[in-house]
């Protein structure tokens, strides 16, 4: 539970660049309506995002659906996000865990950690603290930063492992070299917190 993050682009895990121009869009439109995949989720996630667009979540979900009926592990990912939070569909995390996990299947780690998040936060299923740090720790072995500190929480707390300080102070330590300058102040904040409840010094 102490793992678990709000619904926001850090779900998604894509930072926004320079936002699309009116031309930009258009050309997307163009190349989605054509069939291409790649587009199509770039568009939903333009309306999803405001990115160049109104924010529009119902266009979102309708072009996150076909990249994602079309294989595209991203707009898995994302259109979960759209139903965890209830955005341009009713809440459904059935529908949610189900996207997530066809992502993660297909090697997405964001959808990865949004399995962990779904069990740890038990929306829609039981709480289940083992599950959860199983799919935590398959989000980092893929490679994502962000699920660092969700498992170092794990191990702080006992959820779903023995709790195990020196475990937690590894993640935390691992989490601080990321590029991610937010994620690495909260990894900061939380390896000083151990430590203290380590009795380490600094």
């Amino acid at each position: 539970m102490f793992a678990g993050v709000a619904l926001s682009l850090a779900m998604t895990g894509v930072a926004l660049a320079e936002p699309y121009t009116a031309d930009q869009i258009a050309k997307l439109q163009a190349k989605a309506d054509a069939g291409n995949v790649s587009s199509m989720y770039e568009l939903g996630f333009a309306y999803d995002n405001g990115d160049g667009v109104q924010v529009d979540p119902a266009k979102a979900v309708a072009w996150y659906r076909k990249a994602a009926d079309l294989g595209d592990r991203r707009a898995m990912n994302n259109l979960g996000t759209l139903y965890s939070a209830g955005r341009g569909v009713p809440v459904d995390y059935a529908e949610a865990l189900k996207l997530y996990r066809k992502g993660a299947e297909l090697g997405n780690a964001i959808a990865m950690r949004n399995v962990a998040s779904i069990y740890d936060e038990g929306e829609g299923v039981p709480i289940n603290d083992v599950e959860a740090l199983k799919w935590y720790q398959r989000s980092v072995d893929a490679g994502y930063d962000e699920a660092l500190l969700s498992v170092g929480l794990m191990y702080e707390y006992g959820e779903g492992a023995p709790r195990d300080l020196a475990k937690a102070e590894g993640f935390y330590q691992r989490a601080i070299q990321s590029e991610d300058t937010d994620l690495v102040d909260r990894a900061k904040a939380a390896l000083i917190r151990v430590r203290r409840l380590a009795g380490k010094a600094g």
